[in-house]
Order: C-alpha cells, then sequence, then structure tokens
C-alpha cells in the first residue's frame, strides 16, 4: 500500500505533465532554479508555479496565485529564500552545532528556574501543531538572536512554500537542539522545557 506522501508525490507529477502540454504560459531560470508558470485552467487569471531546483529530478508546485504579477513576485521571493538564505542558515546552523559540541557550554553561573506559565505556553503551542512558533517562542524566552533569525526565515518559507520539507523541519530540530542544550544548562526545570516539546 501507497503512503499518503508517495500519492501525493505522484499526483503532483501528474498535474504537473498535464498542465505543462496545455496551460503553459511561460519558464525562467532565476539563479540555479527552474521557474514554470501555467495557468489553473485555460483562460483563467490565476497561476500555478512550479519550481525545480538545480539537482531536483521533478518539479515541486510552489501554490497557485490570483494574477502573474502575483505569482512571480512570490516565485522570486521564494527563490531567494530558498538560495542565499537557506545556505547562510545551514552555515550558521552549523557554526551553532559545533561551538554547543566543542565547548559543551560551560556555564558556571546557578541554573535559575524557567517560569512555569511559560513553560504552559510552550505545551499549548506544540499541542495545536505550533512547532516553529514554539521554538522561536523559547528562542525569544532565553534571547538567543541567532536562532530567532533563523526562526523567523524558516517561518517566512513555510508560509511561501506552503508546507515544512524535509530539510526544513530537520534545521527546525538543529536549532531546537542547540537551544536546549544550552536550556539543560541554565535552568533548574530544565525537563519541564524539555517535556514541553
Amino acid at each position: 500500500m501507497k503512503s499518503f506522501h508517495q500519492l501525493r508525490e505522484e499526483l503532483e507529477e501528474i498535474n504537473f505533465k498535464l498542465d505543462h502540454k496545455k496551460n503553459h504560459i511561460s519558464s525562467v531560470k532565476i539563479k540555479n532554479t527552474e521557474v514554470m508558470y501555467h495557468s489553473e485552467k485555460p483562460g483563467s487569471k490565476k497561476v500555478r508555479v512550479f519550481v525545480k531546483p538545480k539537482g531536483v529530478k521533478e518539479p515541486e508546485e510552489l501554490g497557485v496565485f490570483k494574477d502573474m504579477k502575483t505569482a512571480e513576485k512570490s516565485a522570486t521571493q521564494f527563490v531567494k529564500l530558498m538560495g542565499e538564505d537557506m545556505k547562510e542558515g545551514v552555515s550558521v546552523l552549523k557554526i551553532f552545532i559545533e561551538r554547543a559540541e566543542n565547548t559543551k557550554i560551560d556555564m558556571i553561573a546557578e541554573a535559575k528556574e524557567f517560569p512555569q506559565s511559560e513553560v504552559d505556553k510552550l505545551e499549548k503551542m506544540t499541542d495545536v501543531n505550533d512547532h516553529n512558533g514554539s521554538v522561536l517562542y523559547l528562542a525569544k524566552m532565553m534571547k538567543e538572536r541567532k536562532v530567532i533569525k533563523m526562526m523567523e526565515l524558516l517561518i517566512q518559507m513555510h508560509k511561501a512554500g506552503g508546507h515544512m520539507t524535509s530539510d526544513m523541519i530537520n534545521i527546525r530540530k538543529g536549532l531546537l537542539d542547540t537551544i536546549l542544550l544550552k536550556a539543560k544548562s541554565q535552568y533548574s526545570n530544565y525537563k519541564d522545557v524539555y517535556n514541553a516539546f
């Protein structure tokens, strides 16, 4: 039996091949990403956008937009986010992980307690599947500026793409692991913070 993910991929591939033949408007290359614009239906103003980054076999659907101008703007923004910012994000994440592993965060100061009301907020966020929001909230509570910036970027990419890719989820997990490692040495009730996720 095929998984939901496999069925969705097959459907997207079929939709792309059908659209490509009869509803294709234009194709452009932005940096290393091929972007294809298709009308949603013959004669429709709505535009369906497919992106195919370098090294990817099949194009992925970015979304359906109300007109060509909005589609072009969204595609350009998406490529920018996935290109420059993603590379910057991955390199920052690697630095975080290396520092955490090499130094093991030497905190001599006495551990303080993370406010229970904030732990409750984190639990509520994860209960409603706001995992990005909960990681961002913890980063703000701990005043981790680089993690805040990275999470804000991931949230923008999530909104632009409409879903979290496995790479984006791995980056979020790496950022969470980094701040949880720091929280372990800072907070006496670290287990409560950890269990909130």
